[in-house]
């Protein structure tokens, strides 16, 4: 085989190993932003609720959504914090 077909073939395998790895990270982080996501409205949902859609419940939520957004970024405002 030539030189130049072997180093295309070693980018190619190296190329395929390098996006495998991209994909089992994404995957990984999606999964832990499902989970993040989940246990937090739970802990809202049991503690600050009490399983409940309370006014005072609602105004905790948004300051709460307030502090995480200004920490975390957009991920965590009042609207993706009630879904």
């Amino acid at each position: 085989m030539e030189l130049i077909n072997l180093e295309q073939i070693l980018f190619e395998e190296i190329s395929a190993i390098i996006e495998q790895g991209r994909r089992e990270i994404s995957m990984r982080a999606s999964r832990a932003t499902v989970f993040i996501f989940w246990q937090v409205g739970k802990r809202i949902n049991d503690e600050v609720l009490g399983n409940q859609r309370a006014e005072y419940g609602k105004q905790i939520v948004s300051r709460l959504a307030t502090q995480l957004t200004a920490k975390y970024g957009r991920s965590f405002e009042q609207r993706n914090l009630r879904r």
